[in-house]
């Protein structure tokens, strides 16, 4: 398990890999492949940076104009701000002391709202039992931060929430670890980067709490961080009957709230059984919501999300299984019709995928998951999650999704006695494409196999735009190099190290994979999921080596 001072650590984990063993399977391939570099991707590395003692990589923040600098964290005591790159040849490094916050102060996100970077705090005033929220702009010519602004206070309990909402912007940056930790505020950024809200649940002091429907408050702000609209709403489903999966924001900023609702209280998180998807709509000033029934045809729904396209209409999208087997079966897409206050299909409504691509693939059992303590990727279960959807300005849309799942094995804990521990599972990218005229036009399933105890670490994968292509970031086995569409992939633990991948996925469907480097030779850590962007075609990475850092840069012309 790894040190819970990484708790903190939002962008990448000051962790050092176990050093490679000498004629390893794979390696001596991999010591022939260098950071390949063409007229397509371009992979440089940047400057290297010795982490004071005792703080913590907390974030990075920035844009293609300023340039990025990073923040890196002391018990909340004090900051030191690294500047990568920007108008200043040079790296400018700087320290700030944090003396006048008050005690007991939590650093929750850094976000960008049109170019301008403010920093987000909460603060809980034991005394008076007063929670506020706090903002400060930060300066990139100075590096320095403006005085603070109360965002929001009050004297309700708050209640942790499981998981921050699925729709959550890249250029927010969660500075605990990968945002999937228990946290009682979720914060979401509008894709033009106008918006930025905070939801909060409010506690119930009954028993039964989780036999009543569940009371939130809703703020939203816009890009200066002045209040837009807020207040308390109330859920029509009572709390063990309802999940809240994503939500975005209507005409006049209306939430619209995408739910998954059970026909039978769930135990666990892990236990469901028959579900639909709603969308809660909170119009004006009203606080009981329109409810409206997403017309599933009848399909069984194993995800779904909400976006908003290049036309600010709300869609929804869902992958849909067989019934009988499990397995994802096509995508389903719906519109929102603002008149009329339902959803209707959208383009083609319903597309069934190749009957060849769907399901798990059947594998042979792999030598690299043998181990002790790790699943054979074949007898793990996975549902396919939805990643996200991109509107392309040609009318075309780009879906991605991931097929996931969670595992709990007993081990021995401290003196013997059983402890569960959960295993985190990211296996194959499933890709689809429809075009401006409604036809799916590409499916790709990207094999891959990874697990580990954190989620998502050094797994899953992150994504950016080539025009219209989408171009994929993950950390893999080194022995699938040449991994055919017939063979499974080995399997990749989470904290052994691996090689970068970038994948190039053209509108023809061909795929261009390349290796920017091993973390495992270069004994550093990496993690994909945490990558800054610049811009849509340009990255930046931090690698991690025994107390230092360097950076890289990838750029897609």
């Amino acid at each position: 398990m790894r040190s819970n001072i990484f708790a903190l650590i939002l962008v990448c984990f000051g962790l050092t890999a176990s050093a490679q063993k000498k004629g390893g399977a794979g390696t001596s391939y991999l010591k022939s492949v260098k950071p390949q570099t063409d007229l397509k991707i371009n992979f440089t590395w940047g400057d290297t940076f010795k982490i004071p003692n005792h703080y913590v990589s907390l974030a990075l923040v920035g844009s293609p104009n300023k340039g990025v600098v990073e923040i890196f964290n002391r018990e909340m005591k004090a900051f030191v701000l690294k500047r990568h790159e920007g108008k200043y040849k040079t790296p400018a490094v700087t320290t700030v002391s944090l003396d006048m916050l008050p005690a007991a102060t939590t650093s929750e996100v850094f976000v960008t709202l049109k170019g301008r970077s403010f920093w987000v705090y909460s603060n809980w005033e034991k005394e008076s039992a007063v929670e506020r929220i706090y903002a400060r702009e930060f300066d990139f010519e100075h590096l320095a931060f403006s005085e603070q602004k109360v965002l929001i206070q009050f004297q309700d309990k708050i209640s942790a929430s499981e998981k921050p909402f699925l729709n959550t912007d890249p250029r927010i940056t969660f500075t605990q670890m990968d945002g999937y930790k228990a946290r009682k505020y979720q914060f979401a950024l509008s894709q033009d980067t106008t918006r930025f809200t905070i939801k909060y649940t409010l506690k119930s002091n009954a028993a039964d709490g989780d036999k009543l429907p569940e009371t939130f408050g809703l703020s939203i702000f816009d890009e200066n961080l002045q209040a837009v609209k807020g207040g308390t709403y109330t859920m029509p489903y009572a709390r063990e009957l309802m999940q809240i999966v994503d939500y975005q924001l209507g005409p006049d900023d209306e939430p619209c709230f995408l739910v998954k609702v059970f026909d039978s209280p769930q135990s666990t998180p892990s236990v469901e059984g028959k579900q639909h998807f709603e969308v809660l709509r909170f119009s004006g000033d009203n606080r009981k919501p329109n409810i409206l029934q997403i017309p599933c045809e009848g399909k069984s729904m194993m995800s779904m999300g909400i976006y908003k396209n290049i036309n600010k209409e709300i869609v929804c999208a869902g992958i849909y299984s067989q019934q009988e087997r499990g397995l994802e079966e096509g995508i389903y897409l719906a519109k929102l019709d603002l008149k009329e206050n339902v959803f209707r299909s959208y383009r083609k409504g319903s597309y069934r995928f190749p009957s060849e691509q769907t399901g798990a693939n059947k594998v042979v059992r792999n030598p690299s998951a043998t181990k002790a303590n790790v699943k054979q990727p074949e007898s793990v279960k996975t549902i396919v999650h939805l990643k996200d959807l991109w509107f392309h300005a040609n009318g075309s849309m780009t879906i991605t999704a991931e097929e996931q799942a969670i595992t709990e094995t007993l081990i021995s804990g401290k003196k013997g006695k059983p402890e569960s521990e959960r295993i985190y599972h990211f296996r194959n990218i499933v890709m689809i494409t429809i075009d401006s005229a409604g036809s799916m036009t590409g499916f790709k399933k990207i094999l891959k196999s990874q697990s580990g105890n954190e989620k998502p670490g050094e797994m899953s994968f992150d994504l950016i735009r080539s025009g219209n292509d989408p171009v994929l970031f993950y950390m893999d086995n080194p022995k699938n190099v040449k991994l055919r569409s017939n063979q499974a992939p080995a399997h990749f633990t989470d904290g052994a190290g691996g090689i970068i991948v970038c994948l190039d996925i053209d509108s023809s469907g061909k795929e261009t994979k390349k290796i920017l480097f091993d973390s495992k030779l270069k004994k550093q850590m990496v993690f994909p999921t945490r990558f800054f962007h610049l811009s849509q075609t340009r990255i930046m990475g931090v690698a991690f080596k025994e107390g230092t850092e360097t950076c890289f840069f990838v750029e897609i012309n």
